[in-house]
């Protein structure tokens, strides 16, 4: 499955630090932060991310997680991680 669930607390401090940004980004009106998730396996901070409103860049070296990531952000409706 790919999924840790002790990684959660990651996931909401990645959701809610990149919300931030993005809405003092919107508000002084800059591009969206930049998310680069490394090592970025499944791809669930990437989701995070994305999901706060980050222009994301998921990198990993193994294809088929890659593949996995990219399944994972169409089945939850986002598009455009790099």
């Amino acid at each position: 499955m790919g999924v840790f669930p002790e990684q959660a607390p990651n996931w909401e401090f990645i959701y809610k630090e990149t919300s931030r940004l993005s809405r003092i980004h919107k508000a002084n009106g800059l591009p969206a932060p930049k998310v680069l998730n490394l090592f970025a396996y499944t791809g669930a901070a990437s989701l995070a991310a994305k999901c706060a409103g980050a222009d994301v860049t998921h990198l990993d070296s193994v294809r088929q997680v890659v593949s996995w990531a990219r399944e994972n952000m169409e089945k939850s409706g986002l598009d455009g991680i790099r």
